[in-house]
């Protein structure tokens, strides 16, 4: 096995470690709650209802998680689980959304939280993968301003 095969496998589970701390023993991730703003298209599952021009339109708009609704947009839905799943990336993007990762910057186990309308991905503790009607689309973390 080559050595940057070796580095990968252990960055993924150290990442996937370091991840799965923040989940909760009940089976729920709700680390993922904040705004997130989409910054990049990454790619679209074989099926989709935005077009390339309607996905990219969506860049800069705000993803916004709470306890109790998810929020993009004209669109709402109601409690959510965050049900997290780890996975073989490959085997679960293929099964669950007729994707390939090649485009999607994720390791090889994959932290997927289902929020009933949807499901991310976490990439870190700022950065998620959304998935929004078969496009991938790369968020970061919208911090608000502290009030003093």
């Amino acid at each position: 096995m080559s050595c940057l095969r070796v580095l990968t496998i252990l960055a993924a589970i150290i990442l996937s470690t370091f991840l799965g701390q923040v989940a909760h023993a009940d089976g729920q991730d709700k680390s993922i709650i904040g705004r997130w703003k989409f910054t990049k298209v990454l790619d679209s599952a074989d099926i989709s209802a935005l077009s390339d021009e309607q996905a990219e339109a969506l860049i800069g708009q705000v993803f916004i998680i709470e306890s109790h609704k998810i929020r993009f947009g004209n669109r709402s839905c109601d409690n959510p689980d965050f049900n997290v799943t780890v996975a073989d990336r490959d085997k679960y993007l293929e099964e669950q959304f007729h994707a390939t990762a090649e485009n999607l910057a994720l390791p090889d186990q994959v932290i997927a939280v289902d929020v009933d309308c949807t499901t991310v991905f976490k990439k870190g503790p700022d950065k998620l993968l959304v998935f929004w009607k078969g496009v991938f689309f790369d968020a970061v973390r919208v911090r608000t301003p502290s009030k003093n």
